[in-house]
């Protein structure tokens, strides 16, 4: 009976032991992972500054496209514009990464400009495509240039958060942005 006890007792201690080893193995791999993330990251970063970039371009070349739209001579037409710029669609599925793999106040500020890019991405896409269809849009917007002035901003400030970032990225500081 003493046995069956050593026995048990010996068991529980090899049964925490691989846990222990288990729980550090996945810590040390997810460590690895957030790091050769965090390495990667700078791309990235320049990918959706150099988005924004371009975005700040297409919407300044279209500006003066808009006061058309309210010209009764275009009233049933749609407005030649070039096609709008895309975020690369790696660096979306890197930045979800990244989220995934952070600690919380990385993660946490990652997400906030992977949300930046994305609805900054939808808003430009939607006034490329009001452009393109305008005679299809029963209601037509109003001040389309004012919300160009408002893409723009939203542009300078995904650019802005992308270069917050920067010095976690490359090692500089383990602190995310505020």
């Amino acid at each position: 009976s003493w046995q069956t006890l050593i026995g048990g007792v010996l068991a529980l201690i090899g049964a925490i032991f691989t846990v222990w080893a288990l729980n550090r193995q996945t810590r040390l791999a997810t460590e690895r992972k957030a790091r050769a993330l965090r390495a990667m990251l700078p791309n990235t970063l320049s990918s959706i500054d150099g988005y924004a970039i371009e975005t700040i371009r297409w919407l300044k070349s279209i500006r003066e496209k808009a006061t058309l739209l309210d010209r009764v001579e275009y009233k049933n037409q749609s407005v030649a514009v070039a096609t709008c710029p895309r975020p690369d669609a790696s660096a979306i599925g890197f930045m979800q990464e990244c989220v995934e793999h952070f600690d919380t106040k990385p993660s946490t500020f990652v997400a906030a400009l992977l949300s930046k890019l994305q609805v900054h991405n939808s808003r430009v896409t939607d006034l490329y495509d009001y452009f393109v269809n305008y005679p299809l849009y029963e209601v037509k917007q109003v001040a389309v240039a004012n919300n160009i002035d408002e893409f723009i901003a939203s542009a300078v400030d995904l650019a802005a958060n992308a270069k917050q970032l920067y010095p976690f990225a490359r090692f500089e500081t383990n602190a995310a942005p505020l």
